[in-house]
């Protein structure tokens, strides 16, 4: 799931970032919105449960 999460990321992010550029005519929203994404994904992380975690 991982995987599949990180390649379609790798696949829509710049169709995404490119959108955002010609919506806006700026570089910045588009590094807003992976910014954005990155933080979501460091507080899923942060938010898993100790018990799925393997030690």
């Amino acid at each position: 799931m991982i995987n599949s999460l990180g390649n379609l990321a790798g696949f829509l992010s710049p169709y995404l970032v490119g959108w955002l550029k010609q919506a806006t005519s700026s570089n910045a929203s588009g590094m807003f919105m992976l910014a954005g994404f990155l933080v979501l994904g460091a507080l899923l992380v942060l938010s898993a449960p100790a018990k799925m975690v393997n030690r």
